[in-house]
C-alpha cells in the first residue's frame, strides 16, 4: 500500500488530524498522527517524549523542508497545507537537539 492511500485512509478516519514524519534526532517513535490545532511548540513539547538521551538543559528545534525554522505558535494544519504535497502527502519535520541555557558537558 501506497503512502498517499494510507495518508487518505488515515484522513477519512481521523478527521481534522494531521500525519507528521520526524527525523532528525535519535526517536524512539517517528509518526504521529497529530491534532491540526496543535501549535509547533506543543508539539514539541510532546515530542520531547520520544527523543533518546534528551536533558531538561536541551533545546529542541524544528525545521521543515530541513531549511524553515516555523513559528512556534503557527498550527500543525498550517504547516501541513503549505509543505505537502500530492507526492508527499504528509508533514515532514527535521527536529534538532542543541544543548543550551549555560549548561557545559
Amino acid at each position: 500500500m501506497s503512502l498517499a492511500n494510507t495518508v487518505g485512509r488515515l484522513a477519512a478516519k481521523y478527521p481534522g488530524r494531521v500525519p507528521v514524519i520526524v527525523s532528525g534526532a535519535p526517536f524512539t517513535k517517528t509518526r504521529f498522527l497529530c491534532p491540526g490545532h496543535l501549535t509547533v511548540g506543543m508539539f514539541l513539547n510532546q515530542v520531547r517524549q520520544y527523543v533518546d538521551d534528551v536533558r531538561p538543559t536541551d533545546a529542541l528545534f524544528v525545521l521543515t523542508n530541513r531549511e524553515l525554522l516555523p513559528c512556534v505558535s503557527a498550527t500543525l494544519m498550517q504547516l501541513y497545507t503549505q509543505h505537502a504535497t500530492d507526492e508527499d502527502p504528509v508533514l515532514r519535520l527535521h527536529v534538532c537537539v542543541e544543548h543550551a541555557f549555560g549548561v557545559t558537558t
